[in-house]
């Protein structure tokens, strides 16, 4: 949007304020242009250029190219990705994969990765909820109950670089038998802040 188009005057301040912060070749900054894609583009690239990228169905991000070395795209609007598993129970003291919420990765870059449930138990029990990557775990949280039963939220966050293609699934057990635990609302969110 060139800032001679631009009749806002608070709108038209920003613009201006990016384009000092950023410079641009050739031309000016605006809001992102052109379809959702789910490709990020590799040529006509200069600092402070948008895209709106198609990470899946209902979820889209908007990038700005930043020409950093390693991950040259920062994002700046989107929602995360998520998904639920439901709310599965165990006895098992091994990780269960059943309703564990799971995605692919679109990108290669840095994510903010969050999982949790409300863990509930009629008994003493420590459940377990692990982040797995490519089925290797990369990290847990623990919800731990005492004989009077009740629920325990049990979240986690953590930063994660990891390659197109990566699978990150949060999976659940208790870390000792024999009594069982549910894992309500078991959920996996990702939210990338840096791809390349």
């Amino acid at each position: 949007m060139p800032l001679q188009n631009v009749k806002d005057a608070a709108t038209s301040q920003n613009f201006r304020s990016l384009e000092k912060r950023f410079p641009v070749q050739g031309a000016n900054l605006g809001p992102p242009a052109g379809a959702p894609s789910s490709l990020l583009p590799t040529t006509g690239l200069f600092i402070g250029r948008q895209v709106i990228y198609k990470a899946e169905t209902g979820v889209y991000w908007n990038f700005a190219y930043t020409g950093e070395e390693t991950y040259e795209w920062a994002k700046v609007g989107g929602p995360p990705m998520r998904d639920e598993g439901g709310s599965p129970s165990t006895s098992s003291t091994s990780y269960q994969t059943t309703n564990s919420p799971s995605f692919t990765l679109p990108l290669d870059g840095e994510y903010d990765i969050s999982y949790g449930a409300v863990t509930v138990s009629g008994a003493s029990v420590t459940g377990r909820i692990g982040l797995f990557v490519n089925g290797s775990e990369s990290g847990s949280v623990v919800a731990s109950r005492d004989a009077s039963g009740g629920g325990v939220v049990a979240t986690h966050k953590t930063r994660l670089t990891a390659s197109a293609g990566h699978v990150v699934q949060a999976r659940y057990k208790v870390d000792v038998g024999p009594n069982s635990a549910q894992f309500f609302a078991l959920n996996l969110w990702a939210d990338p802040v840096r791809v390349g």
